[in-house]
């Protein structure tokens, strides 16, 4: 049993290396999302900015709606706090294994989450 168990944890972390080995970092990204419950669907664009070691500002064009968050993390997985207006949240993003990333993401007073993926946005598309 403790062997498969062994197995099985190092199964895990090489599928995690190998899942985060692709992720780029900064770069204009298309957003697509979905609220708790797979509510609100939305689009839009991002771009992700690295402000320092470790840190990170990131901002989101959700339609006419603005986002501005500072994150702490690396390439391959980061934690945004963000805000437009006075709506707040904390998102978490992890690289998809490819050159995106998926994330969960909760409102302030949110008790689920929602999700969104960030893709690489074609050379030449407009940053938010």
């Amino acid at each position: 049993m403790k062997l498969v168990l062994a197995r099985a944890a190092t199964a895990a972390a090489m599928i995690a290396v190998a899942a985060t080995a692709h992720a780029t970092g900064e770069g204009t990204y298309t957003v697509d999302g979905q609220g708790p419950n797979a509510a609100n669907p939305y689009h839009g664009t991002a771009e992700l900015k690295q402000t320092g070691q470790g840190t990170w500002h990131m901002h989101w064009q959700i339609g006419t709606e603005s986002w501005d968050g500072t994150g702490v993390g690396d390439s391959q997985a980061f934690a945004v706090s963000y805000s437009s207006g006075n709506q707040t949240g904390t998102a978490l993003y992890v690289s998809d294994g490819k050159s995106g990333y998926r994330a969960i993401w909760a409102g302030s007073g949110d008790t689920q989450v929602g999700i969104e993926t960030l893709t690489p946005a074609p050379a030449g598309a407009p940053k938010p």
